[in-house]
């Protein structure tokens, strides 16, 4: 994985740094993605926001971490939203937490909820956190 630092206010030309780093030019990632040239114009001018599914292929085409990259976009991975779907508990988990006077912005959303599910994904992973029915050992 390429180790950049994409803690930016400018995606697209982290972006740009990434494509021209790895020596692609836009014609071809956008082949290698699966978009035209103009796309990825788009999104290094910040015109455009790809979605999680071009971020998880520019990820792989650039070699740098999705995660890291949808946070750069602002987006949440495929794989938290897959996530999400198939664990309704977990939803209404995260809606009672958001419900208050003080709200998160946008951006703190995103980060809380890719934090949720890893601390979520980890319990799954270590069944030793959880009882045999499934509740938190205090």
């Amino acid at each position: 994985m390429n180790t950049i630092n994409l803690e930016t206010d400018d995606p697209g030309m982290e972006l740009r740094m990434l494509r021209t780093k790895n020596r692609y030019s836009m014609q071809l990632l956008g082949e290698a993605v699966g978009v035209s040239h103009s796309y990825i114009a788009k999104i290094e001018k910040n015109e455009a926001k790809p979605s999680d599914i071009i971020i998880a292929k520019l990820a792989e085409v650039l070699n740098v971490s999705e995660l890291k990259l949808c946070r750069l976009f602002n987006v949440l991975p495929l794989f938290t939203e897959k996530l999400l779907l198939n664990h309704p508990a977990l939803i209404e988990a995260l809606s009672i937490v958001n419900k208050g006077d003080k709200k998160l912005t946008e951006k703190e959303e995103i980060e809380f909820l890719i934090s949720v599910i890893h601390l979520y994904s980890q319990a799954l992973q270590n069944k030793s956190w959880l009882t045999h029915k499934g509740n938190l050992i205090i």
